[in-house]
């Protein structure tokens, strides 16, 4: 009942959205029980790449949305739910980004919200550690991840790594232009406008999962009727509940 327990949502999955409020709802009777509240750490997603990789060679569709701008008004819409005031009561954020805006944003929402010791920002030693420090100037609450692992098992850290060095030269990623970034730069106003773009999204947003396969209703009828093209079958999504 008093455990300090938390979990993390990726808002590159649309029903993140419908987990968080989920989550919410059972946190909300929780605490009016007399119990303690929980965390949720709000990611964009960490495993991109592979996830596309999944979805091509099991011909699934991607799990993720399929753009940067969608994953980012994701990212707020949750933010904004995150910090409505029956939810922020119960239910404690993890603002895990290094995305400069959204860090921003988060930091005046719950400044006006006045619940910015209810949220606290997390980031990871190593990556924009500049950043982190002007962070730290402004809000406290700030929890900084390390990554460790023992020397026998360092080989599972290189898909750790991987990930890092992804994030840092995507060409969509924020981190690419951190380290040379200024204030009305070029990069500085591309980033500003997609920014302000991803508010556009938020209201016609789905929160529909993107894979519905199921096993238990009659397959669709193939693309090609007269049968010149062969197309395998795509593999069973035993991840998802009326399959499994």
């Amino acid at each position: 009942e008093n455990v300090n327990a938390g979990i993390a949502l990726q808002a590159y999955l649309p029903d993140s959205f419908r987990a968080q409020k989920r989550i919410n709802a059972w946190a909300r009777e929780r605490v009016a029980a007399g119990a303690g509240p929980i965390t949720i750490r709000l990611v964009k997603g960490a495993n991109l790449e592979m996830e596309r990789v999944e979805a091509s060679l099991c011909d699934w569709p991607q799990a993720p949305f399929m753009s940067k701008a969608e994953v980012d008004a994701s990212f707020k819409r949750m933010v904004h739910e995150g910090l409505k005031a029956e939810n922020i009561a119960a239910v404690r954020l993890g603002i895990a980004t290094h995305n400069l805006f959204d860090l921003a944003y988060a930091l005046v929402c719950a400044t006006e919200a006045q619940v910015l010791d209810r949220i606290q920002f997390e980031m990871l030693e190593g990556m924009a550690n500049h950043q982190r420090r002007a962070l730290f100037e402004t809000c406290h609450s700030l929890l900084l991840y390390a990554p460790a692992t023992r020397k026998e098992d360092f080989i599972n850290a290189i898909g750790y790594l991987i990930r890092r060095l992804d994030e840092n030269t995507g060409e969509e990623n924020f981190l690419r232009h951190t380290f040379k970034l200024e204030v009305d730069s070029e990069d500085w106003h591309c980033l500003e406008e997609d920014f302000r773009q991803s508010f556009q999204l938020i209201d016609g947003l789905s929160d529909e999962p993107r894979r519905t396969q199921n096993r238990a209703k009659p397959p669709a009828p193939p693309e090609n009727p007269h049968g010149l093209e062969f197309v395998n079958e795509p593999h069973t999504d035993f991840a998802l509940p009326e399959n499994a």
